[in-house]
């Protein structure tokens, strides 16, 4: 046995004093191979240091091998040691059978530092000097991907395809492409790289695109369909449940949704989102016990979603729940999260309270958002009448009617308003 294996051997019994004295005698004795194996394993380990300590001396045995430079500035890039893997990549010549590579891992680099402009440029030499490899053009699609340039990913990932590589490191180009079209909002082309990608490998990450694909067009049927392939296929993919259950909504298979929502639950009992959509499920079903109890725990793993405070809120006041609709309301006011909703919500509230004057400043702070919604206009006229501010209600009424002037309610009441004014002026 070589010393490299009595290395492993050592480490993985937790003799870690016999595992360095193993690594010495490695170093001293053993052959170049059995060392590039070493180290690997002990990369794989996680034991970095000792990995370095194994690639310098192989560097020391072989100088000229800039594979090994790369693998040390990996090594420096996962220890967040910057400057030292930017020494080693600047080691490495442009005649250099390893540069091409090295520029790779460097626009890798580049883009997690957040510098996109100089990854982009290092990917762009690779491929000047490497025009038909398919690892760089996919490169380039991913990069262009992650930066939210889908036309030029999509270019990229075709190129890759038309390069004879259907899939690069175990990833199907044709599903890249499907997820490159659904961003730039090209859905029903992102179907059909969908279907190529799952006719070639039956893959959960797939599924699940094809799956919301389905359900961002609306065709939920569909949608519940590919959802449940997937549960078939891996039902602890969590990421399925909160689109199944909203599909089986929109089909009215409410039941079923609420079923969906308590499985996803028992999965994930953090994912705020779906007790959300459990919450309004269980609505739709007069369940307003499970709807409150599923409320409580969205707000409470995010009360900071301005979507879940005014659907809670909303909630709270149809069950009469005012002062503590008023609560997480005003805590979020406080906390300068502002929604124009919270105030057309915070009025209706005090208004139940009979907190008069806090009603009637927050329906003001709410008109210039709602001027055009009938709805709020309808219960601001509602609370200025009881307020008995005519002037108020001539001026609302009026913009009532400019939207809907076949109000026939409210249109009576202004010629009454009118009328009585001209009595009394009269």
């Amino acid at each position: 046995m070589s010393y490299a294996m009595q290395v492993i051997d050592h480490i993985q019994n937790d003799e870690f004093k016999k595992a360095q004295e193993s690594l010495d005698q490695a170093l001293n004795f053993d052959q170049a191979d059995d060392l590039y194996l070493l180290a690997d394993s002990l990369f794989q380990l996680g034991f970095l240091d000792a990995t370095k300590q194994v690639l310098n001396h192989l560097l020391d045995l072989d100088p000229g091998d800039d594979d090994l430079r790369i693998y040390l500035a990996e090594i420096a890039i996962e220890e967040g040691e910057d400057l030292v893997a930017i020494d080693w990549l600047d080691q490495i010549a442009p005649n250099s059978p390893a540069y091409v590579q090295s520029l790779l891992v460097a626009a890798d680099y580049y883009q997690i530092q957040g510098l996109p402009e100089v990854a982009e440029s290092k990917l762009h030499e690779a491929q000047s000097l490497m025009p038909d490899e398919p690892i760089i053009s996919f490169g380039l699609a991913e990069f262009y991907y992650t930066t939210g340039q889908y036309k030029r990913a999509i270019h990229h990932y075709e190129e890759t395809i038309q390069m004879g590589a259907s899939q690069v490191a175990g990833i199907q180009v044709n599903a890249r492409l499907g997820t490159a079209h659904a961003a730039a909002g090209d859905f029903d082309q992102a179907l059909a790289y969908f279907q190529e990608a799952l006719e070639e490998k039956e893959d959960p990450d797939t599924l699940f695109n094809l799956g919301v694909t389905y359900f961002q067009l609306e065709e939920y049927s569909r949608c519940v369909e590919t959802m449940r392939q997937l549960h078939s296929l891996d039902h602890t993919y969590t990421s399925l449940y909160p689109y199944l259950a909203q599909a089986l909504d929109q089909t009215h298979q409410h039941e079923e949704a609420a079923q969906a929502v308590a499985e996803g639950l028992r999965l994930d009992k953090t994912n705020a989102q779906l007790y959300l959509i459990g919450a309004n499920i269980h609505i739709k079903l007069d369940q307003l016990d499970q709807a409150q109890t599923y409320f409580q725990e969205a707000y409470a793993l995010n009360p900071n979603s301005e979507t879940l405070i005014i659907e809670y809120a909303n909630f709270l006041n149809y069950l009469g729940h005012f002062s503590q609709s008023i609560e997480i309301l005003q805590k979020a006011l406080d906390e300068n999260d502002i929604d124009p909703q919270f105030y057309w919500l915070l009025a209706s509230a005090q208004n139940e309270e009979e907190n008069f004057d806090l009603a009637r400043s927050y329906f003001d702070q709410a008109y210039p958002y709602f001027k055009d919604n009938l709805d709020f206009l309808r219960e601001y006229l509602a609370f200025l009448q009881e307020d008995g501010q005519v002037d108020q209600v001539k001026s609302i009424a009026q913009d009532y009617l400019a939207l809907d002037p076949s109000n026939i309610e409210v249109r009576s009441m202004l010629e009454r308003l009118k009328d009585e004014e001209d009595f009394f002026e009269g």
